[in-house]
């Protein structure tokens, strides 16, 4: 059973996005809700979405995963980069079959 998946370093596109790039630089909390936003709006309906962001450097992050709508969102845990969080789910994913 093959099942399509976007998994999206989140800090990444924000910062190739030619618009939410300028909107980061003057409040980067602002642009990763709109960012999010999208996102939401993107995965109705859709394949299944994750965006990760890196928490790495956070102490509070636990890495939990948080939902809006169809859309997956995940802060790396305290330590643990974005890139490792998406290479997990990618490797998970295609031992599924996935």
């Amino acid at each position: 059973m093959s099942r399509e998946h976007y998994l999206i370093d989140g800090y990444n596109l924000l910062h190739a996005h030619p618009v939410l790039s300028a909107a980061l630089k003057q409040d980067m909390d602002a642009a990763r809700a709109r960012l999010v936003a999208e996102l939401a709006g993107f995965a109705q309906g859709g394949p299944r979405t994750i965006v990760v962001f890196d928490g790495a450097g956070n102490p509070a992050s636990d890495g939990a995963p948080h939902h809006l709508g169809a859309l997956t969102i995940i802060f790396s845990a305290a330590g643990t980069s974005a890139d490792a969080v998406i290479e997990g789910l990618a490797r998970r994913f295609r031992d599924r079959g996935e």
